[in-house]
Order: C-alpha cells, then sequence, then structure tokens
C-alpha cells in the first residue's frame, strides 16, 4: 500500500460496521484492493507507515468493524512516523502542548497519556488517547469507538468511483452530558478517585461476556494509583477496556 487513505474518509468509517464484500467495495473506491479475510480471522490489522487500522469480526461470520485507529509520532520501535493527515490538525512532531490546544483539556492525564472524548460530525462519540515520551513529544494517537456499532454505507457517488465529499473533521470535543459524568479511567492509567471499580469492555467484543464477568473485572484502587489491567489478549485489546468507578467501599 504506497498511498495513503485520506484522513476524513478514514474518519467516517471508525465505528462502522458492515458486511465484508461492502468493506472491500469501501476499499476499492479508493483504489485499494484488500483481500477477503479467511474464515479463521477474527481480527485484522490494514497497516501504511505509521498508521495502522484495526478491524474486528462482529456480528455474523461476513461482518466486520473498524473500532481504532493508531497514528505513531516520534517512537522507539522502528516504525516510521505517520506523515499523512492527522487529527485535529496534529503533525509527527506535535507535543504535549499541540494535543491540548487541538482537543481541548483533558479528561485524564496520567503524565505521559491524555485522554479525551471527541465528537464526530454525526454526533458519535470516540475515545482518544495520546501517548507522550519523556519530553512531551507524541509517540501515539489512538482513536478508539466508545458507543454501539453505526451501518457501513457509502454514498452511491462513492460507489460508482468517485470520491465523495469529505466530512467535518472529528476535532471538537464532545459536548458533557445532562447527566453526571461517570468517573472512569483507563487500564494502567492513574486512578482520579478511591474505590471500588469494574472494567467494562463494548457488550459487542467477542470475549466480553467472559472479561466482564472474571476475578479482574473488579478492583479496588486508591487516588492516585495505577490501574490494574484485566489481561485481554491480544494485549493491544487492552486499551478498549474502560473502568468504571462504583462506590466509595469495598
Amino acid at each position: 500500500m504506497n498511498a495513503w487513505p485520506p484522513l476524513q474518509w478514514t474518519l467516517s468509517l471508525l465505528g462502522c460496521r458492515g458486511p465484508e464484500p461492502v468493506w472491500l467495495q469501501a476499499w476499492a473506491s479508493i483504489g485499494f484492493e484488500i483481500k477477503p479475510a479467511s474464515a479463521r480471522q477474527r481480527q485484522r490489522t490494514l497497516h501504511w507507515p505509521g498508521l495502522f487500522l484495526k478491524l474486528r469480526r462482529t456480528q455474523g461470520e461476513n461482518h466486520w468493524g473498524l473500532h481504532g485507529l493508531h497514528y505513531l509520532g516520534q517512537n522507539d520501535e522502528g516504525e516510521p512516523p505517520w506523515a499523512g493527515e492527522w487529527p485535529g490538525g496534529l503533525s509527527a512532531s506535535a507535543t504535549c502542548g499541540d494535543v491540548g490546544k487541538a482537543f481541548g483539556p483533558a479528561e485524564l492525564d496520567t503524565g505521559d497519556t491524555l485522554t479525551h472524548t471527541l465528537q464526530g460530525p454525526d454526533g458519535r462519540q470516540f475515545g482518544v488517547v495520546s501517548a507522550f515520551d519523556d519530553e512531551g513529544r507524541l509517540r501515539e494517537l489512538s482513536l478508539i469507538r466508545l458507543e454501539d456499532w453505526s451501518a457501513l454505507a457509502l454514498p452511491a457517488e462513492t460507489a460508482a468511483g468517485a470520491r465523495a465529499p469529505a466530512p467535518a473533521p472529528i476535532s471538537t470535543p464532545a459536548a458533557p452530558p445532562a447527566h453526571a459524568s461517570p468517573i472512569i479511567c483507563g487500564s494502567r492509567g492513574i486512578v482520579p478517585k478511591t474505590g471500588l471499580y469494574r472494567a467494562w469492555l463494548p457488550h459487542d467484543y467477542h470475549d466480553a461476556a467472559y472479561y466482564n464477568h472474571t476475578h479482574t473485572s473488579y478492583n479496588y484502587k486508591q487516588e492516585g494509583e495505577v490501574m490494574g489491567a484485566v489481561g485481554v489478549v491480544p494485549v493491544a485489546d487492552e486499551a478498549l477496556v474502560i473502568w468504571v468507578w462504583v462506590r466509595a467501599e469495598r
């Protein structure tokens, strides 16, 4: 894959689910030929230099959903940084301050990571986790689906081979809900309030029923401590876990 997928086109697919033939048609509409997945594959990653698109099989054997976008900045893993267009007008050389200016105040700041909730043009919300090195330079920016899947649908002009109009950028902080916001924390994040937390994975995650009811799905932590991990396999999917504060006592 030598060319880069357009930013807004890619963002518009985050959180969408649909039959594999429609996904293949979506990629073909911007010039990519993606081979169908094997029957045994539950997850697959589309990889450009510095950009990873995480898809996983959802309801039905032939349905896939795009649940994560991962952009690499300056890193020590031997991977080139993403040289294309970044969400929020950022770049591979962005700093912690740049991310704050792009997305507003963080909901969770652990010192080396920032967590935001952003709202897309259609009202859907996404989690954004930014990781930094010791000098405050952006190492990785991940966008993760938070809500139920949306149906994957291609505009008629895109299916016919023309480029669909780009939607508005996903760079607006989500409006606060009318009710009190839940107290949340990510795996291995800094606990914001003392109490008992319960881990939650999206209900349609393939092993949610198991992980949401294991002995590791409850954790009592003091404010300022580091939250534990549920132990999701593969390890990269631990980023999908949200720990929700339940009560002050054990």
